[in-house]
């Protein structure tokens, strides 16, 4: 009796789990609607949500986004919950480092600031560019705006808040309020710091489509510079027209051969470089999000952010992110953009090519981004 009493008990045990594995294939489905069992892996073992401020908010009718199968997730996600409460606790003491520096500075409401809300999925984003910027704004456009034909951040202009939505002060955090967005929203950005984010652009801008979106925004007035170094040129006129014709031969696909002087101080080299970016903005002064500080970009202290990660803690806070904010579910499809901080080499190969008083301006303008965010001075 008693062997069979075991043995009966082991059957039993084995049935109940060859039933679980079953009813787990067929709640497993494919988000897609596909019927297809699909096996069960670690990814659909992890937690699917968080609590988080709006959730209840949720719109039911938002279309969800088809989720790639996850690539490099599952050894992500191991390595994420070993690190958990490394990754919880930096995160924490940096928003208590942003709330102490907040509280050091006299800060007004800027007139222009970037934060979009969206209240369907209890969240409100400010896009700090050349820090992962270009992969939130492809998530959030596809789930947004579906069979979008422009990938420009304006697509998403009526989710914007602006000054005249202002609705009063947080009675808690003191943080501003928007008429036009959920007071529940989770807040967050991505930052990155300062150097990086203009090595980025001026990588960026030494592309065919950057060159010609930016031409008369910044490369051009930056790139001039050069002729005043070169005393037989700055009366010419010659110059000017090799520049337009390079722009033409850009704009054609570079089809052909663009002629214009080996000597011409234009085109040595033919695109931006660090350091005239640099004194371009300390000349002129000039705003855009591209390098503007991202404490200020955001109004970081007028809006009391929830959560600030770094792009080069990624993709450990981006996990952390995600899982808080309820978007986990969707993490595969942000592997499928590579968002990296430029390498040691790139970035100390700019350096050189900086004077001692670009470097301190660089110090300088971004003092209160790399007290905020923890980053060491260049």
């Amino acid at each position: 009796m008693g062997l069979r009493r075991v043995l009966g008990s082991r059957y039993l045990g084995l049935l109940l789990t060859i039933v679980t594995m079953v009813f787990g294939y067929w709640a497993l489905e494919d988000r897609s609607g596909d019927a297809t069992l699909t096996p069960l892996t670690y990814n659909d073992l992890a937690p699917t949500m968080m609590d988080h401020p709006g959730r209840e908010e949720r719109d039911e009718n938002v279309t969800e986004v088809a989720v790639p199968p996850p690539a490099r997730s599952l050894e992500i996600d191991v390595e994420y919950y070993r690190r958990y409460e490394e990754i919880e606790t930096r995160i924490r003491e940096r928003m208590e480092r942003i709330s102490k520096v907040c509280k050091s500075l006299v800060v007004k409401q800027k007139p222009f600031f970037e934060l979009y809300q969206f209240n369907e999925i209890g969240l409100t984003w400010c896009p700090v560019f050349k820090a992962g910027s270009t992969t939130w704004k492809y998530y959030f456009l596809d789930r947004f705006k579906p069979g979008h034909r422009s990938t420009n951040l304006a697509e998403l202009d009526s989710r914007r808040l602006a000054l005249r939505f202002r609705s009063g002060l947080d009675s808690k955090s003191s943080r501003q309020l928007y008429s036009t967005e959920n007071p529940k929203n989770v807040r967050f950005a991505v930052v990155r710091h300062p150097l990086s984010r203009l090595v980025s652009h001026v990588h960026n801008a030494a592309k065919d489509r950057e060159m010609l979106a930016m031409r008369n925004q910044w490369i051009y007035k930056a790139m001039v510079v050069r002729i005043y170094r070169h005393r037989s040129w700055r009366s010419s006129r010659r110059w000017q027209e090799e520049f337009q014709n390079y722009f033409k031969w850009l704009e054609n696909g570079r089809q052909g051969k663009v002629h214009h002087s080996p000597n011409n101080p234009l085109f040595d080299p033919p695109y931006p470089t660090l350091g005239e970016l640099i004194s371009y903005v300390k000349r002129t002064r000039a705003t855009n999000g591209h390098w503007n500080p991202a404490w200020s970009w955001c109004n970081m202290c007028t809006h009391a952010l929830d959560y600030v990660i770094k792009l080069e803690e990624e993709p450990m806070e981006l996990w952390y992110l995600l899982e808080k904010v309820g978007l986990w579910r969707d993490r595969a499809r942000f592997l499928a953009h590579s968002n990296t901080s430029n390498s040691t080499e790139a970035l100390e190969r700019e350096l050189k090519g900086l004077d001692a008083t670009q470097r301190r301006w660089v110090n300088d303008y971004y003092q209160t981004d790399l007290k905020m965010f923890d980053y060491e001075p260049v």
